[in-house]
């Protein structure tokens, strides 16, 4: 009730101080309407940031079951609002820590999968999107939500090239795995069905990437431990869908064409992980384990170098690593020499 009355007044644009004096002149009627023990704390003009997430979850269910303002010339427009709708609410979740928005979000989630679709606009009743899986709170708190440590990492930490730390991820390079991970491994709606396949693959083929790329790095295994654990087990069995459905030389989908990039470039990383992801977390840890100290020195000196801001902080560090391995060398040479 609440929040309808603050969008009601905000859709007569009501002003703060309009609207802190209705509130006023409403709070002083209570004893009237014998409402006080209910209303008392609980009507109030809402927070901006708040009314307006309070909004999203509100403008979905008009969309599906309020008469359109507007008609909507094509289904799909319609759908692609709903979508981007949808999505925005799951992101500012996230990046408001709204809990009531998720709580929301939820509730709609748990209705719409009940399927009572009888009144709903035709465009949403002629064609069903399946909306994501959803995990928004911790499994025995529902007043706090789910966070994942090695996501957060990922998404706050100022390095680009560590061994030590999880590198962050870029836009540029992962802009799908970096959404699913803003939202703590909750999958983005995609309304059509070949779409939703082709971001899976490109969320896996950018999983793959990152994990080539920072092979070196002491903490990836706990990602994709975490990547494993929160995501693609939740999605095996539609991964092992979309890889079957790939393998199909006939099948020109897009999905399929990355699927052929990935069996490329990672062939080794999509044969574990479709076969036994355990297997492709075992095998990270191994190479790790196997590296000599030698190497892990080098690597670590890589790193610093390539990262400017490291660089400037621990030049006293590199310097002293670089005289380490240069010992190092002109020892094995002079052992090397006098076996010689």
């Amino acid at each position: 009730m609440n929040f309808w009355l603050n969008y009601k007044l905000s859709s007569f644009a009501y002003n703060e101080s309009q609207k802190l004096k209705f509130y006023q002149v409403l709070a002083s009627k209570y004893s009237t309407f014998k409402a006080e023990g209910i209303l008392k704390n609980k009507m109030s003009v809402m927070d901006d940031k708040y009314f307006n997430n309070m909004s999203i979850v509100y403008n979905v269910y008009k969309m599906l079951y309020g008469t359109p303002d507007i008609k909507i010339p094509k289904c799909d427009d319609f759908l692609e609002n709903f979508k981007k709708l949808y999505n925005e609410g799951l992101k500012k979740c996230y990046m408001d820590g709204d809990i009531n928005l998720s709580k929301e979000l939820e509730k709609f989630k748990y209705y719409y999968m009940k399927k009572d679709l009888n009144n709903v606009n035709s465009c949403i009743k002629n064609n069903i999107p399946t909306l994501p899986k959803l995990s928004l709170f911790e499994p025995e708190n529902k007043t706090k939500l789910k966070t994942c440590d090695n996501a957060s990492e990922l998404l706050h930490t100022k390095y680009k090239y560590s061994v030590d730390r999880l590198p962050n991820i870029e836009d540029a390079h992962y802009n799908n795995l970096k959404d699913l991970i803003l939202v703590h491994y909750n999958l983005l709606l995609e309304y059509k069905e070949n779409e939703q396949n082709f971001l899976m693959m490109k969320i896996l083929h950018q999983f793959f990437q990152y994990c080539n790329e920072n092979k070196i790095n002491m903490k990836l295994s706990l990602c994709m431990k975490e990547f494993i654990k929160e995501y693609y087990d939740k999605y095996k069995s539609e991964y092992k869908e979309i890889f079957g459905e790939c393998k199909n030389e006939l099948n020109s989908k897009e999905h399929r064409r990355l699927y052929k990039i990935c069996k490329n470039k990672f062939k080794n990383d999509l044969y574990l992980i479709e076969t036994n992801p355990e297997n492709y977390i075992n095998q990270q840890e191994v190479y790790i384990k196997n590296l000599s100290p030698l190497e892990l020195m080098i690597m670590q000196a890589k790193a610093m170098f390539l990262d400017s801001e490291a660089m400037s902080r621990y030049l006293p560090t590199i310097m002293s690593t670089i005289v380490a391995i240069v010992v190092c060398f002109f020892f094995l040479y002079k052992v090397h020499k006098n076996y010689i």
